[in-house]
Formats: C-alpha cells, structure tokens, sequence
C-alpha cells in the first residue's frame, strides 16, 4: 500500500482538483472532474511501454493518485503552507513558453478540456504538496548516523559496484540544426581546451572558462561512472584513460568533448564512508515516502469519498 501512495507524489505533475468538465467524484465536498481522471489515466498508461494495459487497474491507480492529491492539498493548507504566486505563474509560463503565440497556446489548452486558469490552479496544488512535502513532512524524517552505518551494514550487496572511474568533461555544444560557422567555432573552442590541457592548465579552470555543460560549474565533474552509462564513443575513450590524463576531441551527437579521468577504482565495494551522505539522502526519502502514505491513508480512512460514475464506484471497491 505505501508503494500506491508513493505514486501521488510522482503524479501530481499531472492532477487536477476541477476543471469544466464533468465531475464524476468528490472527495471531503471537492470536485473531480472527468477530464482531470482522464488525464491521469492517461499519464498512468504512458508510463507503462510495452505492456498490455489492465484498464480497471489504470482506472483504480487514477482515481487513489487523485484522491491523494486532495487529501495533501487539504494537508498542506491546514498546516499554514503557502507558495509564492509569482512562482506559480513562473511555471505556468514555462508551459506557454512552448507555444509559438497566445492564442496557439489556448487553443492546446481548449482542446484538452482546460483552461489557463485551471492550470494555474492545479500548479498551485503541486506546489502546495511540494512545499509540505519539503517543510512539514521533511522535519519528522530525520535519519541518523547510526541508521545509515546500521542500513549499511544489514545491506552490504548494495554498495557492490563494477569497474568505474571518475570523469570530468569539456564540452562544445553543437545543435543538431547548427549551421557550419556554429560548428566551426565549436571546433575551435575544444580546440583551444585541449591548447590549455597540454600547456599545463588545470582541468576544472578551462571546463569553467570553455564548457557549455552544466558541470562547469563545478570544474567539468561528472562523477563516478560504469561502463554502459555514458555514450558509446565516450565510454570507450574513458575507460582507456589513466588516471589525470585526458582524450583527445570525442564528436558526439551534443558536441565535441575532452574527457578527463580523475580516478580508477576497480569492482569492489564502496566504504561506509564514501556512501553516507547519499545514504542518509536515501533514508530521509524512504522515511518521507511512508510518511506521505501514513497521511493519505489515515486522512483517506476519514474522507467523505461520493462517486457519481458507476465505474469509478466499481474502482473503488477493495
């Protein structure tokens, strides 16, 4: 069961609390409309390539995401949360951002059933859920030192890891639809990297002064990586590196690339030590997880839930 109200929180991107449409269910005296199950029907299937859709299980997983969804608004409200519109109508410009004009933009959203109104107010939900989430919950989640060493000591396979090294990287993004002076200048800019390389200049500074990725801001540093995870012509370049040498220019689809390798480390095991600020990360999470679970479910047990479609009476049944 925790696992199911987990998926309110990945889903909220996607709910409604009313829209214009009809309403078909209402939960505590809020209205939830056809359209706003519809849409998380939807998002529900997309999420699941390649497997024969169970229709009633969609329906049910929808209908708990969108319950969910009013029971944490209902939450984040009575504990005094509130979200900075202008951070609201940001997000909501990001969206019609992607439009080529306002009216193009209306009409997509007319077409799906919604409004420019609506939709600023299910952002205004989500991020009501985002910030109790991030405030309330977070403050009851704390995890310490003495949980992290004990999970990992009950848990040691976990932290198995394969063959890596530590990458960093200098890239001069090339758009697909770049014209030949962009990639020209692309050309020059690694270039000029590798110059800097080879004359002795440290790695992060020309990441820093060179780089269009974003990890320039922290010296061109990707991280440990394994085989597999980068792109092919990259990967295979890495994992011939020594330890504090560089490739010579890699083109990709992004760009032209100069990889560094900071370190090697073969298949082993990582320390306790090396893990614990990601462990205790990942503990806060799972704590946070069942927290959220423990509110949906308890609020739900105490919830006036009316359905207004026979199928959705029908999902709801245990």
């Amino acid at each position: 069961m925790m696992h199911r109200y987990l998926a309110v929180v990945t889903g909220l991107a996607v709910v409604a609390s009313a829209t214009a449409s009809t309403v078909v269910m209402r939960v505590n005296g809020v209205g939830i409309t056809d359209y706003a199950l519809g849409r998380t029907r939807r998002a529900l299937a997309t999420i699941q390539p390649g497997q024969t859709a169970d229709e009633q299980a969609i329906l049910r997983q929808a209908v708990d995401q969108v319950i969910g969804h009013v029971l944490l608004t209902a939450a984040a409200r009575e504990a005094g949360v509130t979200v900075d519109a202008a951070e609201v109508q940001r997000r909501v410009a990001a969206v019609r951002s992607r439009y080529k004009s306002a009216e193009e933009f209306a009409q997509a959203l007319a077409a799906g059933g919604t409004s420019e109104a609506e939709m600023t107010g299910y952002e205004e939900e989500n991020l009501l859920i985002q910030r109790y989430t991030e405030t309330v919950l977070a403050a009851r989640a704390a995890v310490t030192k003495e949980e992290a060493a004990a999970y990992y000591r009950e848990h040691p396979e976990e932290f198995d890891h394969p063959e890596q090294v530590r990458v960093r990287m200098i890239l001069a993004s090339v758009p697909a639809d770049a014209t030949k002076d962009v990639e020209d200048q692309a050309r020059a800019r690694i270039a000029q990297a590798v110059e800097r390389l080879g004359g002795g200049e440290d790695f992060a500074k020309v990441a820093a002064d060179l780089s269009d990725d974003p990890t320039r801001s922290r010296g061109g540093e990707v991280g440990w990586v394994r085989r597999g995870q980068l792109l092919p012509e990259l990967d295979q370049a890495v994992f011939k590196l020594e330890a504090g040498a560089s490739t010579t220019p890699i083109k990709t689809k992004h760009g032209y690339h100069v990889m560094g390798a900071i370190e090697r480390r073969p298949a082993g095991r990582s320390s306790y030590e090396e893990v614990e600020t990601n462990l205790l990360g990942m503990l806060k999470s799972l704590k946070v997880r069942d927290l959220l679970g423990q509110e949906v479910a308890g609020r739900r047990a105490r919830a006036t839930i009316e359905t207004l479609d026979p199928a959705i009476k029908a999902a709801l049944k245990p």
